[in-house]
């Protein structure tokens, strides 16, 4: 359990009004802060990687607010709504680029310069290619298992064959007419379609994940079962390969692990139940020798179990007339 999960969950006993969040690597508000909404009234976020305030309305006591020295680019709308809100620190942060009266809010000047910051924002044009983006990726979301199997295989042919027309212009002298230019429009649709596979399959797993753990539900509610990042997974060599998961050596928090990963968004519903299953058997299971779980990565697209990593295979064991515990790689 991470250390400011720990310690949102002693301001929830003793009912604490200000909490201290500095430092703790955070990347988004962890979801626990907003049970804290009846009573906290200072939060200090500074110094974490934060890129968005998202959900911060929940917090409807918020009084001071210290998120400096993040990643923030934009504030979300909604933070209006933490009407008792005196004091906004932003410092240090990319969206005092353009918004540098946003640097530090006092209760004098918080609600001129918001509503100042969203008027301005409203004008901003999104960008053709990233608008057009989003409208491609709101087109597939309502689509089904089946629908996006179909999509994929489309794209992949078409893929394949503008990357035959790509090799065939690559050869040709670039001041043969505009060979040139329609080369670089055929890489740019290579990758467009490459984006978009990547998104769909991603939209596959998604799917196939909430076919074994259920929508927008955590493993936490399996007993034994640890959360984690995938961002705090360090992957390094590969160990072995099978049907529908790849097993690497990695680090998590500095200890060395192993790290079951899927990697095909085809697996059937059969199977992820599979690894539902294998996922609840583990953490039943605690023996010398057998590799503990640590813990899970539920959210698509990287579904992985994370185990202890062992310095002998169960082969070797097993053809062994004698033999230790396994040692750990700790």
């Amino acid at each position: 359990m991470s250390n400011a999960l720990l310690t949102i969950r002693h301001a929830k006993r003793s009912g604490a009004d200000s909490l201290d969040l500095t430092g703790n690597d955070l990347k988004e508000l962890p979801k626990e802060l907003f049970g804290l909404g009846g009573s906290l009234e200072v939060l200090n976020l500074s110094s974490n990687k934060i890129i968005s305030l998202e959900g911060i309305n929940a917090l409807t006591n918020l009084r001071e607010l210290n998120v400096s020295s993040n990643l923030i680019k934009r504030l979300p709308k909604d933070i209006r709504k933490c009407t008792k809100l005196k004091t906004l620190s932003l410092d240090k942060n990319p969206i005092l680029v353009d918004y540098s009266y946003l640097k530090k809010l006092t209760s004098s000047d918080i609600e001129t310069s918001l509503t100042k910051y969203f008027d301005e924002l409203e004008y901003e044009e999104e960008p053709e290619g990233e608008k057009k983006l989003e409208e491609e990726k709101d087109s597939t979301a309502s689509m089904n298992e089946e629908q996006l199997r179909k999509a994929i295989t489309e794209l992949r042919a078409e893929l394949k064959s503008a990357k035959s027309v790509q090799e065939q212009k690559k050869d040709v002298p670039m001041t043969a007419g505009d060979v040139g230019n329609e080369l670089e429009q055929v890489r740019g649709k290579c990758k467009k379609q490459e984006t978009q596979i990547d998104t769909l399959q991603n939209q596959l797993i998604q799917i196939r994940a909430e076919k074994c753990f259920g929508s927008g539900t955590t493993l936490e509610s399996i007993q034994g079962v640890t959360e984690i990042d995938y961002n705090e997974l360090k992957i390094e060599e590969e160990l072995g390969k099978g049907g529908f998961a790849t097993i690497y050596k990695g680090k998590w928090r500095g200890t060395t692990v192993a790290i079951k990963r899927l990697f095909d968004p085809n697996i059937t519903e059969s199977q992820m139940e599979e690894v539902r299953n294998e996922i609840v058997m583990m953490a039943t299971l605690r023996h010398p020798r057998i590799a503990l779980l640590l813990g899970v990565c539920r959210k698509p697209p990287n579904i992985c179990i994370v185990m202890e990593c062992c310095k002998t295979s169960l082969f070797s064991l097993l053809h062994k007339s004698t033999y230790d515990s396994p040692h750990l790689l700790l």
